[in-house]
């Protein structure tokens, strides 16, 4: 009889270490983010940023190889000539690539343009791709059009 019980003892523990080994399976596996999600904040911090106005926070979110050729003070002056103001900005896809390193991530947004001498702005919606990669520091960063032809 002490063995049938000693038996239920160990068949108990070995549920309970069952268990406990799948909630923990389970609790880690839920931890890591969704790189889309992670990815959908970066992005959408960058389009606040440039609708903003705020030069220096989209300088942040850029390739880090365009911050080693480009100073901030360089990008703020030619950023400042843009032409083209946004508004309302959608993410409408992001397609990430099979390393899940590198993303096209597809905005739909509000362009206007003034002519000069020009009275009104002229407004239309259209469909910008960006490009975007996870850098060594795991951090999302925007790249360029003129980083990408390097």
């Amino acid at each position: 009889m002490t063995d049938n019980c000693l038996f239920r003892q160990r068949r108990g523990l070995l549920c309970l270490l069952l268990i406990f080994t799948a909630m923990m399976a389970a609790v880690s596996g839920c931890s890591k983010p969704d790189e889309k999600a992670v990815l959908k904040e970066r992005v959408t911090a960058y389009w606040q940023a440039k609708i903003s106005g705020d030069l220096s926070r989209m300088y942040d979110l850029e390739y880090p190889l365009l911050k080693k050729e480009t100073s901030r003070d360089k990008y703020l002056e030619q950023k400042k000539k843009m032409i083209v103001q946004y508004q309302n900005p959608v993410i409408q896809s992001i397609n990430l690539d099979k390393s899940g390193d590198s993303a096209d991530v597809k905005i739909k947004v509000v362009a206007g343009v003034k002519p000069l001498k020009a009275k009104n702005t002229f407004k239309a919606p259209v469909v910008i791709t960006d490009h975007w990669v996870k850098a060594e520091d795991g951090k999302w960063y925007h790249v360029p059009k003129n980083i990408m032809k390097k």
